[in-house]
């Protein structure tokens, strides 16, 4: 699938005992739909994170401050993106920043597109709920794992549904 451009971001899911599983993303954003393509799990420094997390591609990589580290933007300009991350007030030095500032002062406006990409989370939550009823962390990773299958095979039955007419959907259903 094509995609407008990338986003970067990381959330914790709690467990029964109220441990947090913290879960980097890397989902591509295109005009009708977001999906991640990319998972990784630990409670790691950003750039561990986005090392592991990110593939090849091209185009904008939205992040948050977090991410506005110099490791950082190498590693995401040496896997092809441009990294569009909103800078740190107490952070200035660095080669690599002051190249990633420059993009950020350019496009600081398509920066305010990062709200789509957070609607994976949010869809997880809906869908599944914020808590993960396990207790070991291979367990609470095997079921973090599967909701993002699981919502990326509701996004591709949502894509083919729409190239079916009317008529065969209703069939397809019983």
């Amino acid at each position: 699938m094509d995609y407008d451009f990338s986003f970067l971001d990381s959330t914790v899911f709690s467990t029964w005992r109220n441990q947090g599983i913290e879960v980097h993303t890397l989902a591509r954003i295109c005009r009708e739909t977001v999906y991640p393509v990319s998972i990784y799990f630990g409670k790691v420094s950003p750039s561990k994170a986005v090392s592991r997390v990110t593939i090849q591609g091209n185009g904008f990589i939205l992040a948050d401050r977090w991410y506005d580290v110099n490791d950082v933007f190498r590693t995401i300009y040496r896997k092809g993106y441009i990294p569009l991350i909103k800078p740190q007030r107490t952070r200035g030095r660095g080669y690599w920043r002051r190249k990633g500032r420059g993009v950020y002062s350019r496009e600081w406006r398509m920066y305010r597109q990062r709200g789509r990409g957070e609607s994976v989370f949010g869809s997880l939550t809906n869908e599944f709920g914020d808590r993960l009823k396990t207790v070991l962390w291979e367990t609470s990773v095997t079921r973090i794992g599967c909701r993002f299958v699981v919502y990326l095979v509701k996004l591709l039955m949502r894509k083919e549904l729409r190239r079916f007419d009317w008529g065969l959907v209703i069939i397809w259903n019983y």
